[in-house]
């Protein structure tokens, strides 16, 4: 019986590790990436509305979310977005895969700054157009723990009407990089 649960434990192991070995060059080999192209809105020329800025070793990123991509990630539940427009924002750090083990010179606790990271983070952003300011109503910090370079968040605004002259607008104080202007 020993020996048999001896081998048990080794198989259980061993595959556990092939496991995460698998699951890690799958992630490196797209740690450059953003969505996948099929969830993003497009511009006349076909290319995905997107932008980002680095700005000292942090990168900021930010996608625009197709209803087509909000079917794919939502199914039936889709609809319920109908009214909204939705973004990505990345975050991704140098040489540092979870944001919430950066020194923040503003969240000092990791409850802190995980509290900011989960549900006071959209108080910050906004979306400008040439008439309107839209806030941003909801957000979603999606936590890898390390497991991919960047931290995603999940955005939702009101629907933005105008597609010309979109500012993506984000008043960064856990970093303390000021401002960031992403033009869509």
């Amino acid at each position: 019986m020993k020996a048999a649960n001896i081998i048990l434990i080794v198989l259980f192991c061993a595959s556990g590790c092939v496991g995460k070995q698998a699951e890690t060059n799958v992630i490196a080999g797209k740690e450059n990436q953003g969505p996948p192209p099929g969830v993003l809105v497009k511009n006349e020329q076909g290319e995905a509305v997107t932008n980002s800025k680095e700005i000292d070793g942090v990168l900021y990123a930010v996608y625009a979310i197709s209803k087509e991509g909000l079917e794919t990630m939502f199914h039936e539940e889709a609809a319920e977005y109908d009214h909204f427009s939705c973004f990505y924002l990345d975050i991704r750090v140098k040489d540092m895969a979870d944001i919430v083990t950066f020194p923040s010179p503003t969240y000092q606790t990791t409850n802190d700054k995980v509290h900011y990271l989960s549900f006071g983070i959209k108080d910050y952003i906004t979306i400008e157009t040439g008439s309107k300011t839209y806030k941003c109503i909801n957000s979603t910090f999606d936590r890898t723990y390390g497991k991919v370079p960047y931290s995603r968040f999940f955005l939702v605004f009101d629907k933005v009407k105008e597609q010309e002259g979109v500012t993506f607008k984000f008043y960064d104080n856990y970093f303390n990089k000021g401002e960031i202007n992403l033009k869509l």
